[in-house]
Protein backbone atom coordinates (compact mmCIF):
# COMPACT_ATOMS: atom_id res chain seq x y z
CA UNK A 1 0.00 0.00 0.00
CA UNK A 2 1.23 3.12 -0.37
CA UNK A 3 0.52 6.93 0.27
CA UNK A 4 -1.07 9.76 -1.39
CA UNK A 5 0.36 13.21 -1.75
CA UNK A 6 -3.22 14.42 -1.02
CA UNK A 7 -2.97 12.90 2.73
CA UNK A 8 0.84 14.50 2.77
CA UNK A 9 -0.80 17.93 2.36
CA UNK A 10 -4.14 17.73 4.37
CA UNK A 11 -4.37 18.45 7.89
CA UNK A 12 -1.96 15.82 8.80
CA UNK A 13 0.79 17.34 7.13
CA UNK A 14 2.53 18.84 10.69
CA UNK A 15 2.16 15.42 12.00
CA UNK A 16 4.38 13.90 8.57
CA UNK A 17 6.78 16.32 8.95
CA UNK A 18 7.42 16.45 12.44
CA UNK A 19 7.99 12.02 12.28
CA UNK A 20 10.79 12.88 9.02
CA UNK A 21 12.04 15.63 11.12
CA UNK A 22 12.27 13.11 13.90
CA UNK A 23 13.88 10.07 11.78
CA UNK A 24 16.30 12.50 10.13
CA UNK A 25 17.89 13.91 13.20
CA UNK A 26 18.73 10.47 15.09
CA UNK A 27 20.08 9.09 11.43
CA UNK A 28 21.93 12.23 11.59
CA UNK A 29 23.14 11.60 15.29
CA UNK A 30 24.33 8.22 14.26
CA UNK A 31 21.30 6.69 16.82
CA UNK A 32 19.85 4.63 13.85
CA UNK A 33 21.55 3.77 10.00
CA UNK A 34 18.68 5.02 7.02
CA UNK A 35 18.04 1.42 6.30
CA UNK A 36 16.73 1.42 9.59
CA UNK A 37 13.61 3.20 8.87
CA UNK A 38 11.18 2.85 6.28
CA UNK A 39 9.56 5.25 4.15
CA UNK A 40 6.64 5.88 2.09
CA UNK A 41 5.45 3.30 0.07
CA UNK A 42 5.50 0.49 2.40
CA UNK A 43 5.56 -2.72 0.13
CA UNK A 44 4.86 -4.99 3.15
CA UNK A 45 1.94 -2.88 4.74
CA UNK A 46 -1.32 -4.18 4.40
CA UNK A 47 -4.70 -2.33 4.58
CA UNK A 48 -6.55 -5.81 5.73
CA UNK A 49 -4.16 -6.14 8.67
CA UNK A 50 -5.16 -2.23 10.18
CA UNK A 51 -8.21 -2.70 9.64
CA UNK A 52 -8.51 -5.75 11.60
CA UNK A 53 -6.92 -3.97 14.18
CA UNK A 54 -9.46 -1.53 14.50
CA UNK A 55 -7.89 1.39 12.75
CA UNK A 56 -10.46 3.38 10.89
CA UNK A 57 -9.82 4.39 7.02
CA UNK A 58 -8.42 7.68 7.73
CA UNK A 59 -5.99 6.39 10.41
CA UNK A 60 -5.27 3.50 7.94
CA UNK A 61 -4.02 5.91 5.10
CA UNK A 62 -2.11 7.89 7.91
CA UNK A 63 -0.23 4.99 8.40
CA UNK A 64 0.55 4.30 4.90
CA UNK A 65 1.90 8.28 4.69
CA UNK A 66 4.35 7.78 8.01
CA UNK A 67 7.85 6.76 8.33
CA UNK A 68 8.70 4.02 11.00
CA UNK A 69 11.06 1.81 12.05
CA UNK A 70 12.07 -1.02 10.01
CA UNK A 71 9.33 -4.04 10.94
CA UNK A 72 12.72 -6.26 11.45
CA UNK A 73 14.44 -4.41 13.74
CA UNK A 74 11.64 -3.34 15.89
CA UNK A 75 10.67 -7.11 16.35
CA UNK A 76 14.58 -8.29 16.92
CA UNK A 77 14.70 -5.43 19.52
CA UNK A 78 11.82 -6.22 21.04
CA UNK A 79 12.15 -10.16 21.64
CA UNK A 80 15.74 -9.25 23.28
CA UNK A 81 14.39 -6.11 25.79
CA UNK A 82 12.96 -3.09 25.15
CA UNK A 83 12.65 -2.21 21.49
CA UNK A 84 13.78 1.37 20.33
CA UNK A 85 13.58 3.55 21.68
CA UNK A 86 12.12 7.13 20.43
CA UNK A 87 12.22 8.78 23.29
CA UNK A 88 13.35 7.78 27.40
CA UNK A 89 11.60 4.81 28.26
CA UNK A 90 9.34 5.52 24.99
CA UNK A 91 9.77 2.59 21.93
CA UNK A 92 9.06 3.04 18.42
CA UNK A 93 6.47 1.36 16.81
CA UNK A 94 6.01 -0.31 13.28
CA UNK A 95 3.14 -1.50 11.62
CA UNK A 96 4.80 -3.37 9.15
CA UNK A 97 4.50 -7.03 10.65
CA UNK A 98 1.28 -8.33 12.27
CA UNK A 99 3.36 -8.24 15.79
CA UNK A 100 4.46 -4.83 15.04
CA UNK A 101 0.13 -3.88 14.65
CA UNK A 102 -0.22 -5.71 17.72
CA UNK A 103 2.19 -3.77 20.05
CA UNK A 104 1.01 -0.95 18.47
CA UNK A 105 -2.35 -1.63 18.60
CA UNK A 106 -2.70 -2.74 22.55
CA UNK A 107 -3.05 -0.83 25.56
CA UNK A 108 0.09 -1.64 27.64
CA UNK A 109 -1.49 -1.07 30.91
CA UNK A 110 -4.37 -3.47 30.46
CA UNK A 111 -2.92 -5.69 27.43
CA UNK A 112 -6.23 -5.91 26.06
CA UNK A 113 -8.04 -2.51 25.58
CA UNK A 114 -7.30 -0.88 22.92
CA UNK A 115 -6.64 2.29 21.51
CA UNK A 116 -9.49 4.69 19.71
CA UNK A 117 -9.29 3.87 16.12
CA UNK A 118 -8.89 7.41 15.68
CA UNK A 119 -5.52 6.94 17.23
CA UNK A 120 -2.27 6.18 16.11
CA UNK A 121 0.38 4.86 18.33
CA UNK A 122 4.12 6.30 17.63
CA UNK A 123 5.77 4.93 20.65
CA UNK A 124 5.09 2.19 23.55
CA UNK A 125 5.46 2.47 27.33
CA UNK A 126 8.82 0.15 27.89
CA UNK A 127 9.08 0.68 31.65
CA UNK A 128 7.15 1.45 34.93
CA UNK A 129 8.37 5.22 33.96
CA UNK A 130 7.49 4.94 30.21
CA UNK A 131 4.80 6.49 28.39
CA UNK A 132 2.96 5.98 25.10
CA UNK A 133 3.17 8.51 22.55
CA UNK A 134 -0.17 8.54 19.99
CA UNK A 135 -1.57 10.82 17.24
CA UNK A 136 -4.97 11.72 18.12
CA UNK A 137 -6.81 12.43 14.49
CA UNK A 138 -9.86 14.03 16.01
CA UNK A 139 -8.30 16.82 17.73
CA UNK A 140 -4.55 16.80 15.24
CA UNK A 141 -3.00 17.01 18.82
CA UNK A 142 -0.10 14.86 20.50
CA UNK A 143 -1.22 12.62 23.66
CA UNK A 144 1.92 11.73 26.09
CA UNK A 145 0.43 9.21 28.64
CA UNK A 146 2.30 7.43 31.75
CA UNK A 147 -1.19 5.48 32.28
CA UNK A 148 -2.30 8.15 35.00
CA UNK A 149 -5.65 8.54 34.14
CA UNK A 150 -7.27 7.33 31.05
CA UNK A 151 -7.16 8.76 27.04
CA UNK A 152 -10.03 10.85 28.00
CA UNK A 153 -8.23 12.94 30.52
CA UNK A 154 -4.72 13.23 29.41
CA UNK A 155 -3.48 16.42 28.61
CA UNK A 156 -2.76 17.29 24.41
CA UNK A 157 0.05 19.11 23.08
CA UNK A 158 -0.41 21.08 19.78
CA UNK A 159 1.31 18.33 17.48
CA UNK A 160 4.27 21.23 15.98
CA UNK A 161 4.88 22.18 19.63
CA UNK A 162 5.39 18.82 20.72
CA UNK A 163 7.97 17.67 17.82
CA UNK A 164 9.60 20.80 18.09
CA UNK A 165 10.21 20.48 22.22
CA UNK A 166 10.92 16.53 20.80
CA UNK A 167 13.75 17.39 18.61
CA UNK A 168 15.15 20.51 20.46
CA UNK A 169 16.17 18.28 23.43
CA UNK A 170 17.67 15.92 21.11
CA UNK A 171 19.31 18.94 19.29
CA UNK A 172 20.58 20.03 22.37
CA UNK A 173 21.57 16.55 24.11
CA UNK A 174 18.86 17.17 27.02
CA UNK A 175 17.77 13.57 25.65
CA UNK A 176 20.80 11.33 24.75
CA UNK A 177 20.54 8.71 21.61
CA UNK A 178 22.68 5.92 22.52
CA UNK A 179 23.03 2.74 20.59
CA UNK A 180 25.30 -0.03 21.46
CA UNK A 181 26.16 -3.84 22.29
CA UNK A 182 22.85 -3.43 24.87
CA UNK A 183 20.42 -2.35 22.52
CA UNK A 184 18.88 1.31 21.78
CA UNK A 185 18.13 3.64 24.85
CA UNK A 186 17.81 7.36 24.86
CA UNK A 187 18.56 8.79 27.90
CA UNK A 188 17.46 11.72 29.62
CA UNK A 189 19.40 14.16 30.98
CA UNK A 190 19.32 13.22 35.15
CA UNK A 191 18.72 15.97 37.53
CA UNK A 192 18.79 14.05 40.77
CA UNK A 193 22.03 14.72 42.00
CA UNK A 194 21.76 18.53 40.84
CA UNK A 195 18.65 18.82 42.56
CA UNK A 196 20.21 17.50 46.02
CA UNK A 197 22.93 19.86 45.43
CA UNK A 198 20.62 22.69 45.45
CA UNK A 199 17.89 21.62 48.17
CA UNK A 200 20.21 18.88 50.32
CA UNK A 201 17.42 18.87 53.25
CA UNK A 202 15.02 17.83 50.59
CA UNK A 203 16.99 14.88 49.67
CA UNK A 204 17.34 14.01 53.16
CA UNK A 205 13.60 14.45 53.92
CA UNK A 206 13.07 11.99 50.96
CA UNK A 207 15.36 9.29 52.50
CA UNK A 208 13.49 9.84 55.88
CA UNK A 209 10.09 9.24 54.13
CA UNK A 210 11.59 6.10 52.62
CA UNK A 211 12.68 5.19 56.07
CA UNK A 212 9.83 5.65 57.81
CA UNK A 213 7.80 3.65 55.27
CA UNK A 214 10.43 0.26 55.75
CA UNK A 215 9.87 0.66 58.99
CA UNK A 216 5.85 0.69 59.07
CA UNK A 217 5.59 -2.10 56.43
CA UNK A 218 7.73 -4.32 59.20
CA UNK A 219 11.13 -4.19 57.23
CA UNK A 220 13.67 -2.99 59.01
CA UNK A 221 16.17 -0.67 57.02
CA UNK A 222 19.80 0.57 57.36
CA UNK A 223 20.01 3.56 59.34
CA UNK A 224 19.16 6.67 57.89
CA UNK A 225 22.68 7.88 57.18
CA UNK A 226 23.57 5.09 54.96
CA UNK A 227 20.14 4.90 53.27
CA UNK A 228 21.44 8.86 52.37
CA UNK A 229 24.82 7.79 51.54
CA UNK A 230 23.53 5.24 49.41
CA UNK A 231 21.23 7.22 47.91
CA UNK A 232 24.03 10.02 47.12
CA UNK A 233 26.01 7.22 45.36
CA UNK A 234 23.28 6.43 42.82
CA UNK A 235 22.35 9.96 42.21
CA UNK A 236 26.23 10.63 41.24
CA UNK A 237 26.40 7.49 38.70
CA UNK A 238 23.25 8.75 36.85
CA UNK A 239 24.92 11.53 36.52
CA UNK A 240 27.96 9.78 35.06
CA UNK A 241 26.22 7.37 33.07
CA UNK A 242 24.65 10.71 31.12
CA UNK A 243 27.82 12.79 30.65
CA UNK A 244 30.34 9.88 30.00
CA UNK A 245 28.24 9.56 26.77
CA UNK A 246 27.44 12.63 26.33
CA UNK A 247 31.00 13.84 26.13
CA UNK A 248 31.50 11.38 23.12
CA UNK A 249 28.76 13.67 21.30
CA UNK A 250 30.56 16.98 22.27
CA UNK A 251 33.76 16.07 21.69
CA UNK A 252 32.90 15.35 18.26
CA UNK A 253 31.78 18.40 17.51
CA UNK A 254 28.06 17.94 17.82
CA UNK A 255 25.73 21.12 17.10
CA UNK A 256 29.12 22.21 15.34
CA UNK A 257 30.73 20.19 12.82
CA UNK A 258 29.63 16.59 13.75
CA UNK A 259 32.71 14.21 13.10
CA UNK A 260 30.32 11.22 12.63
CA UNK A 261 33.98 9.15 12.13
CA UNK A 262 34.94 10.13 15.32
CA UNK A 263 31.84 9.63 17.43
CA UNK A 264 31.22 6.63 16.10
CA UNK A 265 35.06 5.42 16.69
CA UNK A 266 34.80 7.22 20.29
CA UNK A 267 31.57 4.96 20.98
CA UNK A 268 32.92 1.87 20.03
CA UNK A 269 36.12 2.51 22.17
CA UNK A 270 33.78 3.39 25.09
CA UNK A 271 31.89 0.24 24.66
CA UNK A 272 34.93 -1.73 24.19
CA UNK A 273 36.34 -0.63 27.06
CA UNK A 274 33.60 -0.84 29.01
CA UNK A 275 33.35 -4.86 28.05
CA UNK A 276 37.13 -4.66 29.72
CA UNK A 277 36.25 -3.00 33.04
CA UNK A 278 32.97 -5.34 34.05
CA UNK A 279 33.05 -8.58 32.05
CA UNK A 280 29.88 -8.07 30.94
CA UNK A 281 27.99 -9.65 28.19
CA UNK A 282 24.81 -7.78 26.34
CA UNK A 283 22.85 -9.10 29.36
CA UNK A 284 24.32 -8.21 32.76
CA UNK A 285 24.60 -10.58 35.26
CA UNK A 286 22.29 -10.08 38.08
CA UNK A 287 23.59 -7.85 40.69
CA UNK A 288 25.96 -5.98 38.25
CA UNK A 289 24.56 -2.70 38.12
CA UNK A 290 24.95 0.90 39.42
CA UNK A 291 21.62 0.38 41.61
CA UNK A 292 23.36 -2.71 43.95
CA UNK A 293 25.03 -0.37 46.25
CA UNK A 294 27.93 -3.27 47.56
CA UNK A 295 28.49 -5.29 43.78
CA UNK A 296 27.99 -2.10 41.74
CA UNK A 297 30.71 -0.19 43.11
CA UNK A 298 33.56 -0.66 40.46
CA UNK A 299 30.73 0.13 37.71
CA UNK A 300 29.56 3.43 39.35
CA UNK A 301 33.60 4.41 39.69
CA UNK A 302 34.19 3.21 36.04
CA UNK A 303 31.60 5.85 35.04
CA UNK A 304 32.80 8.46 37.24
CA UNK A 305 36.29 7.79 35.55
CA UNK A 306 34.69 8.18 31.61
CA UNK A 307 32.78 11.29 32.81
CA UNK A 308 36.42 12.80 32.90
CA UNK A 309 35.45 16.20 33.99
CA UNK A 310 31.93 15.99 34.59
CA UNK A 311 32.46 12.89 37.03
CA UNK A 312 31.04 13.74 40.55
Amino acid sequence: MTGTSDMETAQHEAFLKGLRDLFAMLVEMDYLQSDDVSYPPHGDLTVEALGAAGLEQEAVELIACMPMLNGELCEREADFGHGVELAPSASGVSYLSSQGIELARQDARTDDEQLKPWMVRIARSNGVRGKDIVYDLLDGNMIEWNYEGTWQTVRQTPVENYFQRWIENLRSLECLPWHDGFGYVIHARPTGYEAHLANPSKTLEDVQLRHLSLSTAGITPPSIDEMFNDHIEILKAEHNIFWSKRRLYEEAGRNRNFNHQKFRASREEYEQRFREATSLARVRPKGQSIYNIEHGRQLREWYRLMAREHGV
